[in-house]
């Protein structure tokens, strides 16, 4: 839903989520379920749904979803800048991916300061909620799981099992990709498996992105989505975030929105973009942000 901002802003709210990809959405679906008034704040707008969705030219030559505020980032040993561009709709890049939900592997973790073993139940948290299809243990490096998928695995199609029989006879261990895709609850449409997938939004709805799953059941449990709002850095007082100054891209006009809580869910660009304009440099800074 798009809202006005009123004299002062937005106000009444629990908590202030930026951005409304995996992160954002999480954060602000557990939140409402705790009872919490929540307002998410997303720079892009909702996807059209329509036939340009699947029109190639449309998405992948023209970037129809692509950004007007583009950042400078410096990639691994590159010694330039370049310039980088994200699609901005709600939902966030859950709109554009194939569905394909695997999990990190154990040994991914090892300079993290958390195990596997610790995000596991999350894992699952969120295979429910994403409604992934999928078997357990067909993948040989799969890493344990206390669950298996909610939905068994898809039928291969022909072109699939060609490939599925040829691994075999190799002496491979082929698996199925688990999918966050809907083919069984036919309350909503089921896939039609067209070539547009990965990279696309779904025209007919089929993916199970986040406007299918997480914040639709958030918006009926005090979950407001706002629109067309840059986030353009987060206002610390008396040690802590105490509000968000950001541009109404229609009105264009400076809006600063208050809550309790700030989560700043912009994602691996946009998220150290937002930390990094904000003037805390008097606080204890991590090296890796933004890098």
């Amino acid at each position: 839903m798009q809202k006005s901002k009123g004299q002062n802003g937005f106000s009444g709210y629990d908590a202030i989520v930026i951005g409304t990809g995996f992160g954002g959405s999480a954060c602000a679906y557990e939140m409402a379920n705790a009872g919490m008034k929540v307002l998410m704040l997303e720079r892009g707008d909702w996807a059209r749904r329509d036939t340009q969705d699947w029109d190639a030219r449309k998405i992948l030559v023209e970037k129809t979803y692509q950004g007007p505020s583009p950042l400078l980032v410096q990639q691994y040993e590159d010694q330039n800048y370049n310039l980088m561009s994200e699609n901005e709709v709600v939902g966030g890049m859950s709109v554009f991916y194939g569905g394909a939900s695997l999990r990190l592997r154990e040994n991914d973790f090892d300079r993290w300061p958390i195990s596997y073993h610790e995000l596991e139940p999350f894992y699952g948290q969120m295979e429910r909620a994403l409604d992934v299809h999928g078997c357990a243990y067909q993948d040989p490096c799969e890493p344990s799981r206390s669950q298996d998928y909610p939905q068994g695995p898809i039928d291969l199609t022909r072109p699939a099992k060609r490939i599925w029989d040829a691994g075999k006879k190799l002496n491979l261990s082929p698996f199925r990709m688990p999918l966050a895709i809907n083919f069984s609850n036919a309350v909503r449409t089921i896939c039609i498996q067209c070539l547009t997938c990965d990279g696309f939004p779904c025209q007919i709805e089929a993916k199970n992105d986040l406007t299918q799953t997480l914040l639709k059941k958030a918006q009926t449990s005090g979950v407001d989505i706002v629109v067309g709002i840059q986030v353009v850095r987060v206002v610390e007082s008396g040690g802590k975030v105490s509000s968000v100054l950001c541009v109404d891209r229609r009105s264009n006009k400076e809006l600063e929105l208050a809550a309790p809580i700030v989560i700043v869910a912009g994602g691996a660009l946009q998220s150290p973009g937002i930390l990094l304009r904000s003037g805390l440099e008097r606080f204890p800074q991590h090296d890796l942000i933004g890098r």
